[in-house]
């Protein structure tokens, strides 16, 4: 009798779990941009992360994430990306500090103003506004990609007001080696972070990632199209990330930081591993094998354990 009870008890759930699945099917299908959002506020709650936004001095709108509790850690995206792009390592840093995930402006739930500029330096000062509009003090800093070089700049603006810098792949160091994308770049080929259709999603997140997740088809469509919609802003922000001096800015910087990288990284060479750490005399490194541009997607947990015992050493 109890077996037969156990056993109508697992077959009720896997019915329960085969419906639920054929239903989240088919939103994908009939409204994928309802269901993605739907995703999104979930893995929100699953990183303890809440959703806030506030008008900074100049009218625009920042959208941002926050969550946990201690020092603050304001944690920058990249190009492409937004606030929800750095979930996956969230959820492993909020039982341990407070975490502050903005949309940049220009980018996710945040102000698109035309006619402004998008530089890491114009970026920089609004996240400074930013910062002083939350009343955090002195905080942490990090950023991945061109979040990163956001962070090198705020921090060479404001050096007495980063306790740290955590740079994730970070791009505006221009003298070191090219990577394979910045050689595609340099004979003429398309960008291979532009997205070209719809269907392109799959394609770019190979070149950011060594082992790319896999989207269903109707979701990745709706990343695809936001993308789309900002193709020509990204490509105006990353010619103004090339054309920023950020070596010169942080040279001798004396900010304890953490270099993380993935080896495989196609996007922003490993070579620019050496050349940032001589720019920054008090910098540790961290080296993850079999991994691409995006450390904090691909190995989060363990890029947040590094993190945390890099803060925990200093």
């Amino acid at each position: 009798m109890m077996f037969r009870r156990i056993r109508f008890v697992l077959l009720t759930l896997l019915a329960a779990a085969v419906l639920i699945g054929t239903v989240l099917a088919g939103f994908m299908v009939w409204a994928p941009a309802p269901t993605t959002q739907a995703i999104m506020v979930a893995l929100r709650a699953q990183a303890g992360m809440h959703t806030r936004s506030l008008i900074l001095p100049d009218g625009t709108r920042m959208a941002y994430l926050d969550g946990g509790q201690g020092e603050p850690l304001v944690l920058l995206h990249g190009i492409g990306g937004n606030k929800d792009t750095l979930l996956a390592v969230a959820r492993h840093l909020t039982d341990h500090q407070r975490l502050i995930i903005p949309d940049l402006i220009g980018f996710g739930d945040s102000s698109r103003p035309d006619g402004v500029s998008y530089s890491p330096q114009a970026q920089a000062r609004r996240l400074q506004a930013f910062v002083q509009q939350l009343g955090l003090g002195p905080v942490h800093l990090g950023g991945i990609s061109m979040g990163g070089q956001i962070a090198l700049t705020y921090t060479a603006l404001n050096p007495s007001q980063v306790r740290s810098l955590w740079l994730i792949d970070t791009a505006g160091i221009w003298s070191a080696p090219p990577s394979e994308v910045q050689q595609a770049i340099r004979r003429g080929e398309p960008n291979p972070l532009l997205l070209r259709d719809e269907n392109d999603f799959p394609r770019f997140l190979s070149v950011v990632m060594a082992r790319p997740p896999q989207l269903p088809p109707p979701i990745a469509r709706v990343f695809a199209r936001q993308r789309l919609a900002d193709r020509e802003r990204e490509q105006a922000i990353m010619n103004d990330m090339v054309r920023e001096p950020t070596e010169k800015r942080i040279r001798g910087l004396k900010t304890p930081t953490l270099i993380m990288w993935g080896l495989l990284d196609r996007v922003i060479s490993p070579a620019t591993v050496p050349v940032l750490q001589k720019l920054l005399p008090q910098s540790k490194v961290v080296v993850f094998e079999d991994v691409g541009h995006m450390p904090v997607m691909e190995v989060p947990e363990t890029a947040a354990q590094a993190y945390l015992a890099f803060r925990r050493g200093r």
